[in-house]
């Protein structure tokens, strides 16, 4: 499958023609999250059953263009670990995207091996090694090489494949409609965009905390949110959970 950039509103034009045809497609985000509380979005890619799209944002103008797939019902996103994805998304274009089919929730389902990484799960059914690493690329930098061009494809590059593949094997087991309950319910954008006074939930809370504690825990927690969220900075770097 080839890589394609595409850096103007004219060649994403071309291409959401082949994009709104596909009943599958595979995509990914790249983006820098090192300082701010607000990830900022480098790279959208996109896979369908031909070709691989590396959509440089920064050069698109027309949001509205893409806005349109992430809403579409009818078109399935096979995304890996997505959460991270959906939340860089949901900031950048202001919309939540729909018909999401999660690779790692999927392969929970199925093994004994929690949360593998798309890389792993690359090796384990295709034999082929991907690079890892992204986090040390600055994806904010332009030109983009070749050689990031290509990292950046590789992520989507084997989602519809896995897709298929999960989706068998749970029918099989008879496991398919359960998991995409799961998948609805864990991806619901009030477990993806949490409210600053329910972000306490993501903290890893002690046993042996009494209810006194738990309130004050609570209100620390949202306090911190608010604060990262008006300064746009990292919420440990206002305080340590």
């Amino acid at each position: 499958m080839p890589n394609f950039l595409v850096n103007t509103d004219k060649n994403l034009k071309n291409i959401i023609i082949e994009i709104k045809s596909s009943s599958i497609i595979g995509l990914d985000t790249e983006f820098i999250r090192e300082s701010t509380y607000f990830p900022k979005l480098a790279l959208l890619q996109i896979s369908t059953n031909n070709n691989n799209y590396c959509i440089d944002v920064i050069s698109i103008k027309d949001k509205n263009l893409l806005t349109n797939i992430f809403l579409d019902n009818q078109i399935i996103k096979v995304i890996h670990s997505s959460k991270q994805d959906l939340e860089a998304i949901f900031n950048y274009y202001k919309c939540y995207p729909q018909n999401i089919f999660d690779t790692q929730i999927a392969f929970n389902f199925l093994y004994n091996q929690p949360n593998p990484s798309y890389s792993k799960l690359v090796k384990k059914y295709f034999e082929i090694s991907l690079k890892e690493g992204s986090w040390r690329t600055n994806w904010l930098e332009r030109p983009l090489s070749d050689e990031k061009i290509e990292y950046a494809c590789n992520d989507v590059k084997y989602l519809i494949k896995l897709y298929h593949i999960l989706k068998e094997q749970l029918q099989l087991e008879q496991k398919l409609d359960w998991c995409n309950e799961e998948i609805r319910n864990d991806l619901e954008i009030d477990n993806v965009i949490m409210k600053p006074k329910d972000i306490w939930k993501r903290l890893n809370i002690p046993n042996k905390i009494n209810n006194h504690q738990l309130v004050i825990l609570k209100k620390l927690a949202e306090l911190r949110e608010n604060e990262a969220i008006n300064k746009d900075i990292p919420r440990k770097w206002i305080m340590a959970d």
